[in-house]
């Protein structure tokens, strides 16, 4: 018997979030484990899957890191310093095989096994932004879109700032937020909310409070506009 796509969305929204997770993170590394094989498959042998072009100068860059050579895309002396490609991936490049050797598979499999939290990150973002639907099912969008199995599995800067992006965003939504309500919830915003509500209502406490925010809020308008002349 068929579901009916209105039951399909409320097993959707219903679902415990750590369980929505979990789907999500089985959706991606099965999204990555069957682009990887056809990849496999379809692509000549003497071709990798993920590695592009780039990605020989992005290890050249590393292995110039790493031996002292500088950012230099030369493979022999001298070598010359470019300014061709992005610094920050190389330096991860660099970090990674200075601690696990020559292995950039390696790297590739890390980016897979962390490619979750980019769905997982548009869940938190969207339920931040949004609501719970809309959180749910862009983070399910993202989830089943091959191109961001195609980054994550690819020797390019792509697949690892696909994760340190929207975890940057979060981060920042999450500090500014904090900043906003303790600057509502402050005594001083807290006796301004009081006496705009309920000004002939004001107790003596909210009073001595407004009073000292102005005290101080004039006293530090005073200091600076005396260090600026």
């Amino acid at each position: 018997m068929a579901v009916s796509p209105g039951r399909r969305s409320s097993a959707i929204l219903s679902m415990p979030v750590k369980t929505f997770f979990v789907v999500l993170a089985i959706i991606t590394w099965a999204k990555c484990a069957l682009l990887f094989l056809a990849a496999s498959m379809l692509m000549p042998a003497d071709l990798r899957p993920g590695y592009y072009p780039d990605s020989m100068m992005y290890e050249v860059l590393a292995k110039n890191l790493l031996s002292g050579a500088g950012f230099s895309l030369s493979t022999a002396p001298p070598y010359v310093p470019t300014m061709v490609k992005e610094p920050l991936f190389p330096v991860v490049i660099a970090l990674f095989k200075a601690g696990f050797g020559d292995r950039i598979g390696l790297l590739v499999l890390v980016q897979m096994l962390v490619s979750p939290f980019v769905a997982i990150l548009v869940y938190l973002i969207g339920k931040h932004l949004f609501d719970e639907t809309v959180a749910r099912f862009s983070a399910l969008i993202v989830a089943v879109l091959p191109i961001y199995a195609d980054m994550s599995m690819s020797v390019m800067p792509e697949g690892f700032f696909l994760v340190l992006f929207p975890l940057t965003i979060f981060v920042a939504w999450c500090i500014t937020s904090a900043s906003f309500m303790r600057s509502v919830t402050s005594p001083c915003a807290k006796a301004r909310f009081s006496g705009f509500h309920s000004r002939p209502s004001l107790s003596n406490s909210s009073l001595r409070t407004f009073s000292e925010c102005s005290a101080n809020q004039a006293s530090e308008t005073r200091s600076s506009t005396s260090a600026s002349l």
